[in-house]
């Protein structure tokens, strides 16, 4: 099973990366995380 969410921010996108990263990993510490891309 996969999922997918898009985050939207004013600004550099990328910069959020690593915050949404933690909150991931709060919430299922066995949670793969793959890419962070800036689609703008």
């Amino acid at each position: 099973m996969s999922a997918m969410f898009a985050v939207r921010t004013d600004g550099n996108p990328l910069q959020f990366v690593n915050a949404i990263r933690r909150e991931v990993m709060a919430m299922d510490r066995d949670q793969a995380i793959y890419g962070g891309q800036d689609d703008g």
